[in-house]
């Protein structure tokens, strides 16, 4: 056999010898009934979601991350940080504020990325926001019965992914920060965190469908319900339909 031709094996899971976990509030009953609003309800879902989806049974899943609180130094710049807030960027994050931090997603195969909210159409998630007082040393409890996620983000890259967002999204979002790049950060701390997510896959087969097997997502927060992953089918397409329905155009 060519040994070139047998695959690597894939390297082993991270798992630092410090880590934490945020437990979970929510239970399975109420995170369905928030993934099927999710799916079916607001202006930019498909008229036929009720009876065109088909969502498979919500798994229950830690998912490891990495919780960067990022500081930048020159207390000038705090007002337009505060201004840019609503771009996911920490606000009020002054000298010893636990508050908040940057969440990098530990797992690169888990659907977890916040989309800018400069788009023409706004983002369907939010970015996971932990206060430090809500974490717990240890790993969590097999008596859960949730499925833990391998994590595959070390922690110089979960760093580094952390920075590069903090800078690109300031940048994206422009005013007084157009310099950042020549502005000093500094990490304060950085943890390993088991973050509690409510996860379903669904199917669409109906108008908005891209194809016969459209196959979409929603991972909802099982600490505060907010969604911070979906794919959904196309949100244009979906808000015309409606607008169709609505003034009774195309039956």
């Amino acid at each position: 056999m060519d040994p070139e031709a047998i695959e690597p094996p894939p390297p082993p899971p991270v798992l630092p010898g410090e880590r934490h976990l945020v437990v979970p509030r929510i239970a399975r009953d109420r995170a369905e009934a928030r993934i099927l609003a999710e799916i079916c309800d607001g202006p930019f879902r498909p008229p036929d979601a009720r009876v065109a989806a088909t969502i498979e049974p919500a798994q229950a899943l830690f998912v490891p991350f990495w919780r960067v609180d990022i500081r930048r130094w020159d207390d000038a710049k705090r007002l337009e940080e505060e201004r840019l807030g609503y771009a996911g960027i920490p606000v009020g994050l002054g000298p010893g504020d636990p508050s908040t931090a940057w969440m990098v997603c530990a797992q690169r195969a888990f659907p977890y990325e916040i989309k800018h909210p400069g788009s023409m159409i706004p983002s369907d998630s939010r970015p996971v926001l932990v206060h430090a007082s809500s974490l717990q040393p240890g790993d969590p409890d097999p008596s859960y019965g949730w499925t833990i996620v391998d994590a595959d983000v070390d922690q110089g890259t979960g760093r580094a992914l952390a920075i590069a967002a903090y800078r690109r999204l300031s940048l994206d979002a422009g005013a007084l920060l157009a310099q950042l790049e020549q502005i000093e950060t500094a990490v304060h701390t950085l943890h390993f965190v088991w973050y509690p997510v409510w996860f379903a896959r669904y199917r669409y087969q109906g108008q908005n469908a891209p194809t016969r097997d459209g196959l979409f997502h929603v991972g909802i927060s099982a600490v505060d319900e907010t969604c911070i992953a979906a794919v959904h089918p196309s949100k244009l397409q979906a808000g015309a339909a409606r607008i169709k329905k609505l003034f009774g155009f195309g039956g």
